[in-house]
């Protein structure tokens, strides 16, 4: 479907489910503040699902670069310095990891509230299997012994050494 198309459907579809307004206060100059209403019903729940998979995809540092890295890029571009580096470079780290960012994610949507039913990615770092991880990770801490832990000794060591 084409994106105009994709976002009209979504609009009217999560809209009237009364799901992506925003009610919140601007910055103004001289530090003052409105009240701003928007709503935004299709951007709300495909870039909910868009975190979802990158989520899924992209490691916890990574990750938290990029969500610094978008804030960057949004005060460049909203205080004028659209064709400066710092945003260039920050767009640039954004783009590289969002090639990697693919798949699906199922909504039940309700009046007011969209619930994730499921999330499936291509080449996701989640376990589809954790009852196995579990037992793994469960007997091989068993199977350590008192003697391979350090000791209180070891650790002072350790930690005047460093």
């Amino acid at each position: 479907m084409p994106l105009v198309e994709l976002v009209a459907a979504t609009n009217l579809k999560v809209g009237s489910f009364q799901i992506g307004r925003y009610a919140g206060l601007e910055h103004l100059e001289k530090g003052e503040k409105v009240l701003e209403v928007r709503e935004a019903p299709a951007a709300f729940i495909l870039m909910e699902a868009y975190r979802h998979l990158e989520t899924a995809v992209l490691n916890a540092e990574v990750l938290r670069e990029k969500i610094s890295l978008e804030q960057v890029w949004v005060r460049e571009a909203i205080e004028g310095r659209w064709y400066d580096e710092l945003r260039t470079a920050a767009e640039s780290f954004i783009a590289s990891t969002a090639s990697r960012i693919s798949g699906v994610v199922e909504y039940r949507l309700r009046q007011g509230a969209a619930d994730v039913c499921s999330i499936r990615a291509k080449g996701a770092r989640y376990l589809t299997d954790r009852d196995t991880w579990e037992k793994t990770v469960a007997a091989i801490r068993g199977a350590r012994r008192l003697s391979d832990m350090p000791t209180l000794t070891d650790t002072k060591t350790e930690m005047v050494a460093a």
